[in-house]
């Protein structure tokens, strides 16, 4: 009885933890494709675009997607699809 509390308990916190660990790592990957947009806007001369809604626009206008089908992506989706995009020259894309 006592080795399955533990069991469960243990079982709980890892399960916490992952959850937690999930959660930042989607929270980074928003991050990283707002910057990413906000580097589209600025390369394309957007005035009504930026972050993520600049990575939607660019998508549309560069591959002609209709906006349903390119807002129904997930955010690796989109990190994957503009993956290939040169980035100007700017100290948030230098690697470190």
């Amino acid at each position: 009885m006592i080795k399955d509390k533990f069991f469960d308990e243990t079982m709980k916190k890892n399960s916490q933890r992952i959850a937690a660990a999930s959660a930042e790592l989607a929270r980074e990957q928003l991050r990283n494709l707002a910057a990413i947009g906000d580097a589209i806007a600025e390369n394309f001369g957007y005035r009504d675009h930026f972050g993520i809604d600049a990575v939607h626009f660019y998508l549309m206008d560069h591959y002609a997607w209709p906006p349903a089908q390119v807002r129904a992506m997930n955010i690796e989706d989109l990190l994957f699809a503009v993956s290939e995009f040169e980035f100007p020259d700017n100290e948030i894309f230098e690697k470190k």
